[in-house]
């Protein structure tokens, strides 16, 4: 069996969630059934959908939302089994790649204060300090 995939980046805004694509191939000599797991060590996905397309495989990943900016690395081990319990891997299997998450530090914007005036008075004028990261 072959079995590949490559190292994957994403990138967020702080606080927002990423979401990356996952995929590679696996080759399987027999026309049996292959199941595909997914492994994170470090829990930084918060859901996942697979999708097959011929010896093509993907997972769609959302990651989680970090509490705080930084950039964070995880790997990320894919199993090939012929059992869904994955009692059996295949040949070459597990394969283990490296993501790496990047949340950047969004604008932050100071509040404004309240500001009143009558009618008569013309109209005021308010300067507002921004950290652009």
């Amino acid at each position: 069996m072959g079995f590949t995939i490559p190292n994957y980046s994403a990138q967020a805004l702080h606080p927002g969630e990423g979401h990356v694509v996952v995929g590679g191939y696996v080759t399987v000599q027999s026309a049996s059934a292959v199941y595909i797991g997914l492994e994170d060590p470090k829990e930084l996905i918060a859901a996942a959908e697979t999708t097959f397309n011929g010896d093509q495989f993907s997972f769609s990943l959302r990651l989680k939302a970090m509490s705080e900016p930084g950039t964070y690395t995880a790997p990320l081990i894919l199993h090939a089994c012929a059992d869904p319990e994955c009692s059996q891997e295949l040949q070459g299997s597990p394969v283990q790649a490296m993501l790496t998450y990047v949340v950047k530090p969004n604008i932050k914007i100071q509040a404004p204060e309240p500001m009143f005036r009558t009618g008569a008075e013309p109209e005021r004028v308010q300067v507002l300090s921004a950290f652009i990261p």
